[in-house]
Parts: structure tokens; sequence; C-alpha cells
């Protein structure tokens, strides 16, 4: 298993928000809230080749996008599960350890506070954001060509910062 996010409650095991690639190459991501499980399995990912992965909660409506392309959705009514405080970006990371590192390359991870439709997810899946442009509804946006192997911070100058572990950067 590699992980690519993980965003769980530290005290409640059925409380998190993860995505993470299988052993098989499937693609999955998962929502526990409180019990209530929200699961899309996606396409077997292709190995060694750069790919675009995209998660969208629209209302009841969440949709797994690979490269630009609807691979999975699906409707579930999902309550706010508030407390979840543990955010890591290329694991799963718990009271006792991190676990399911990725192992690849990762540019870049975006946080949206909206929806994302197909049009504007494929518009700039290939680019980087312009920054001076704050896009609406961009709350942290990481880029993984730039930084000092220890911190990285959100390249909006909002968000969250965050610690480095086992990392190199390039361009």
């Amino acid at each position: 298993v590699r992980t690519l996010f993980s965003n769980l409650n530290s005290a409640q095991s059925n409380n998190f928000n993860c995505s993470y690639i299988r052993k098989d190459g499937r693609l999955i991501w998962e929502i526990n809230a409180l019990g209530t499980i929200v699961r899309l399995n996606g396409p077997v990912v292709t190995t060694n080749k750069w790919q675009h992965v995209a998660l969208v909660k629209n209302g009841p409506r969440f949709t797994m996008f690979l490269n630009g392309k609807d691979v999975a959705s699906t409707n579930a009514t999902v309550a706010v599960s508030p407390g979840r405080n543990k955010f890591t970006i290329g694991a799963l990371l718990t009271n006792s350890g991190i676990y399911f590192p990725f192992r690849g390359e990762m540019d870049e991870f975006r946080v949206w506070s909206v929806s994302r439709t197909v049009d504007q997810i494929r518009d700039y899946m290939c680019k980087k954001v312009p920054v001076s442009s704050l896009m609406t509804g961009l709350s942290s946006y990481y880029r993984f060509d730039t930084g000092n192997n220890s911190t990285i911070t959100s390249d909006l100058g909002v968000g969250v910062n965050g610690i480095l572990n086992n990392i190199l950067f390039s361009d």
C-alpha cells in the first residue's frame, strides 16, 4: 500500500479520509465518518508514468478523477466529522507511527475548499497554479520542486506548514 494522503482523528479509529494505491496498483479513496464508510475503487494506476489524481466531493457526490477522467463516483450521505487532526501527505500517520509511505514522485498537492469541475481539473492538471491570482477556494498549495528538505509551506502563504521526512526536491 502506498498512501497519497491521510487525514484522521488520532483518538478515533473510525474517523478518517485517505487515498492510497493498493498492492495490486488500484487507486482507492476511502472515507470513514464515525462508522459511515464511503469507498471509491478506481482503476489500476500505471507505474513509472506521471499520473494526475483529483478527488472531489460536491454535496453527496464523491468523484475520483485520474488524468482528467471520471473513473469512479458514488452518492453518499456522510456527516462532517470534526476532530481530524493528523493530515499527512504521502503516508498514514497514527499515534503509533508512520505507515504505508508513498514510494514515488509527487509534484504538487492542492487542497480546495470548493468543488472543482472536470473542466477546471483538466485545465490545471498540467500547470502550476499562478500564486498571484489566489484562485477562489484554493486553501493550500504545496509544491515539491522547491523547499529546504526539512519543512514545506503552502505557496499561498496560508494553510498548514509541514515537516518533511525522506524527501528529495527536484525540478
